[in-house]
């Protein structure tokens, strides 16, 4: 089973490679001959970039995040140091500093794989992150960003119901379905395994405490400053400034980053808004601690 498409910025190098997952199934570097640990999350909006940006301020390497093919904006220096360069610099709008002729001087481990994939796209990792977020704000930002990329404002209840309800090209079940599908398959092939459950709601209320808790999980030793530091380098008003910097620019038409909040649909949703969810699976909502609206 194949997930949505990723969203996010595409390698001025290289275009992102879905349809071809086998090529994210190694970090394609003599440094680094495998993945070590999976950082997973849906093709829906989860907060995800956020760790994507902490822990390369931690240096650790992000080698083909979401399957993008990004080896051409990596020269290698020798002794796992990395100088990154990329015209335009796009991937600033995920991991603000993330610019051309900063230099990197990567740890050795670990060695995350970001992806979107579902269970066993990829050869297995002895370890998994799984990064969650409220289905319904997920699904919300998602379509807010879709009402976005054609020119619309994300106001019609109308046009959120006949989203969640449609299908994505060459999917058989509706875009309101897939966190349960996602999350549901990743439930099952995690049991019995080593993994970490990190939501957005957790990144966004205490990010310093999510952000040691995964150094932890990860064995990457890190002092409080060094999280600090790296926390306040990923801060999302710093993500929206760079997002729109790089609009004003011409490098994208538009931006692609906003304001999620916890807990968004609880003044942004219609009854009828929440009924897309009529056929939700409770287990796997309650499994990552969301419950029915209302709750």
């Amino acid at each position: 089973m194949n997930a949505l498409p990723p969203f996010g910025p595409y390698s001025p190098a290289r275009h992102l490679r879905y349809g071809d997952e086998t090529f994210q199934d190694a970090p394609g570097w003599p440094e680094y001959p495998a993945f070590d640990v999976d950082i997973v999350s849906c093709a829906l909006p989860s907060g995800v970039a956020w760790l994507f940006s902490c822990l390369l301020e931690l240096r650790v390497p992000a080698w083909k995040p979401w399957n993008a093919d990004s080896r051409l904006e990596w020269q290698p220096r020798g002794e796992f140091t990395y100088r990154y360069w990329c015209a335009g610099d796009p991937w600033s709008r995920l991991a603000p500093a993330l610019v051309s002729g900063r230099e990197f001087a990567f740890r050795e481990q670990p060695v995350p794989r970001f992806t979107h994939g579902w269970p066993g796209a990829h050869p297995a990792c002895p370890r998994t992150i799984l990064v969650v977020r409220d289905p319904r704000d997920a699904l919300y930002s998602a379509w807010r960003r879709d009402e976005a990329d054609t020119g619309l404002d994300g106001s019609s209840p109308d046009r959120f119901i006949t989203y969640a309800n449609g299908c994505d090209p060459g999917l058989d079940y509706r875009r309101a379905d897939y966190w349960d599908r996602f999350h549901a398959a990743w439930f099952r092939y995690l049991a019995g395994k080593e993994y970490l459950v990190v939501r957005f709601e957790d990144l966004k209320r205490q990010p310093l405490d999510a952000l040691d808790l995964i150094c932890r999980f990860l064995a990457l030793p890190a002092g409080a400053g060094e999280l600090m530091r790296a926390a306040a380098a990923s801060d999302f008003d710093i993500v929206l400034r760079v997002d729109q910097a790089l609009v004003s620019r011409g490098v994208f038409d538009r931006p692609i980053n906003r304001a999620g909040t916890v807990e968004e649909y609880r003044t942004t949703y219609s009854a009828a808004m929440q009924a897309v969810f009529s056929r939700a699976d409770s287990a796997t909502w309650r499994h990552f601690r969301y419950g029915p609206f209302g709750e």
